[in-house]
Order: structure tokens, then sequence, then C-alpha cells
């Protein structure tokens, strides 16, 4: 059995590989979101203990208190692995309502969704758009990590809400202290929740987990509380309160003990690394851009989709990126094009108009502009 680990992840901060398995993967489960877009083979995939069948096409979001294992059928299996922070994903939860809807609406979908063509051409732009930009300092990558989350939260929550099979025990429980460890939870509540011994619950939970039920649900709560930490509107008691800490004291506690730092050093980090998130009115605007860019797309559609004035969005913009809609939007159709220039057999002219550009001139002079060559001359190194 493989402990809790953390890469120790920023809120804003993501991952992406393309792996080949050829092996089968032992019990394992981290405190990080981890997604897998399978894109050849097929396996099955324990989830606490309760098995799944998984070919291509298919999208599995796994959670921090999914403890996982894989076992191949067929001789390879291609994916991509994403992995990022519970913050990211926790990025609408901005009070203790919307915090536990999602949660809530989480407890009713099954770990995996098949995918439509449509929409694994579009998560596959998305995640080739990730590495090819893999080392750029640019804000706009932390946008488009945002938008990557929100567009696969969306897929999911989309989903009609269907009865739950009857999972096993292990799976319920440990489900269980996730949704609802914002209560003052202890084993001989959550026993007679399942109508189990409180001895029952302490012993399965230690089994999967090799954990203690105390320590699951702190870490469990923390986990929680670091990713609503970058949101600077709540206040540290309110996240102690939104987490299921009674009193701030007991919170700065059992966060030190596992972050190694107190909440307030854990969020002024968070701000250096200009991790915190200010404006949730920027989020919504630009995650609506990037999921909609290839499209055309006007300002007066932004307005009609967010309900914010053409004032409030060009303010927010230039206030949090320095760039009116109309550059903004230039950026992350350059930034797509430039991914399919290196990874598509199509011509320049055709894939500015993929991306959203009314004409191969402008395209051309703004991709010139922004990277210093031409769409031509990027296309022919990749001859």
């Amino acid at each position: 059995m493989v402990n809790y680990f953390s890469q120790h992840f920023d809120p804003s901060q993501l991952s992406i590989t393309l792996e080949t398995w050829r092996e089968d993967q032992n019990n394992y489960f981290t405190d990080e979101v981890e997604l897998l877009l399978v894109i050849e083979g097929s396996f099955t995939i324990s989830i606490n203990e309760e098995p799944f069948q998984i070919h291509a096409g298919c999208l599995l979001q796994l959670m921090p208190y999914h403890v996982r294992n894989i076992q191949l059928l067929s001789s390879t299996v291609t994916v991509y692995r994403i992995y990022f922070s519970l913050g990211l994903f926790l990025l609408t939860a901005t009070n203790k309502e919307n915090y536990l809807a999602v949660l809530k609406k989480l407890q009713h979908n099954v770990p995996y969704i098949q995918l439509s063509s449509t929409q694994q051409q579009h998560i596959k732009l998305l995640l080739e758009s990730h590495i090819a930009d893999a080392q750029s300092e640019d804000s706009t990558l932390r946008l488009l990590n945002l938008s990557l989350v929100s567009y696969i939260s969306h897929l999911f929550t989309s989903q009609p809400t269907e009865k739950m099979p009857d999972f096993q025990l292990t799976w319920q429980l440990i489900q269980y202290l996730q949704f609802f460890h914002q209560e003052s939870l202890t084993p001989e509540k959550v026993a007679q929740e399942f109508s189990i011994s409180p001895e029952k619950v302490k012993a399965s939970i230690k089994k999967l987990t090799s954990f203690t039920f105390g320590q699951i649900l702190n870490q469990v709560r923390i986990r929680n509380a670091s990713g609503l930490l970058q949101f600077s509107d709540l206040s540290i008691n309110q996240i102690a309160k939104i987490c299921g800490y009674q009193n701030e004291a007991n919170f700065y506690k059992q966060f030190k003990l596992v972050q190694q730092m107190t909440p307030q050093a854990y969020r002024s980090q968070l701000n250096h690394k200009n991790q915190s998130i200010d404006s949730l009115d920027a989020w919504e605007i630009v995650s609506y851009m990037l999921e909609n860019c290839q499209h055309p797309l006007l300002l007066k559609d932004l307005v009609a989709a967010t309900n914010y004035s053409k004032e409030k969005i060009n303010q927010t913009l230039q206030k949090y990126f320095g760039l009116s809609f109309k550059a903004l939007l230039t950026i992350f159709r350059l930034q797509m094009a430039h991914t399919l220039l290196i990874s598509l057999d199509l011509s320049a002219e055709k894939i500015g108009e993929l991306v959203g550009f009314v004409d191969y001139h402008t395209f051309a002079r703004n991709y010139q502009s922004y990277y210093h060559e031409s769409p031509a001359q990027r296309r022919h190194l990749n001859d």
C-alpha cells in the first residue's frame, strides 16, 4: 500500500504527461486530483476495491480519496495523465454553500465518463497546448490550467445524476469522510450511519489506507483547507469552519502538523508566488473565452454568457491581465495555433481558420508579432 503522497503543487499548478503503460500498477493514492484520458488500450481499475473496465475514449477523474489498482487488459495502454492540486478543482467553491454543492454533485457520479469524438478532440487540443507551452512563464499558461480543469469538471457535473451502484463498504466509508468532513465526525457517528460497529469503521479504513480514522479525516480537512486558502476573500476563520474545525486554534495546530507551516504562512507563500485568486469574475470571463476561442466570439457574446457589461469585462481583464478582451482572445487563439502547427499535418491557412481567425492575413500578422516567425515558417520546420 502506498500512503497519501503529495507533489506539493501550488493551487494553479498542473502536470501533464503522455504515457504508455506496459505493466500493472499496484495500489496507490495521492493528495492531488488525477485525470486519465485513455487514448489506446483497455484496463480494469479497482477504486476503493470496486472494479471498473476502462477503454479508449474514457476519461477518469480520480480524487484523493480514491485508492486505485490498475490491471492491463491489453499489451499496452496509452494515456494522458494529468495531476493538479485540489485547489484548482475547488476554484468555484468560494463559500460553504457552493463548496458543499460541489462535493454533493460528485457523490452521485461514477468516476469516469465516455467522451464523444468532439469532446476528445477538444481536451486533446488543450493538453497539447499545455505540453507545448510547459516552459512558458506567461500568465496565460495558468489560465489554460484553469480552463482545462473547468472544462473537465463541467463534463463530469453535467452528466445526468444517476443512482449510484451499491458499492462496497470500503468505497462508501472513504467517500463519506470526504463528503461530510465539515461535520463533527467520529467512528461512532459514521458507524451509526452505516449500521455497523465503530470497530468495523476503523478497521476498514485502516486496511484500505494504512491510516487511522482520525488521521484520514484530518488529512481530508487540511487538503481541502489548503485549496481554499488561495481565495483571498475567505478569512482563515471561515475556511476553518467550512472544513469542519469548530475553533481556529485547533485548525492552526492541525494545519501545521500536515503542512509544516501555519495557514497564514501558507497563504502568504501563495501570495508571494502569485497563486492567490482575487477575482472570480476574471476567472469566469477567461474560462468562457478559452472554451470558445476557436469559434467566432464577440464581446457581445461574452456579455450574454456572463451577464457582465462590456465595461466590466474590459476593466476586469485590464486589471488582472493587462489586456483587453480582443487582445487576450487573440493570444489564446495564437497559442492553440502554435500547438496545431507543431502537431497536425495541416496547412497554416487551415490552422488559422480552425482556431478562429477570420482570414489568413490577420492570423499571420498576429502570429509573427507574438512568436517572431510566420506560421508558414513554423509549419515548414515540422515537414
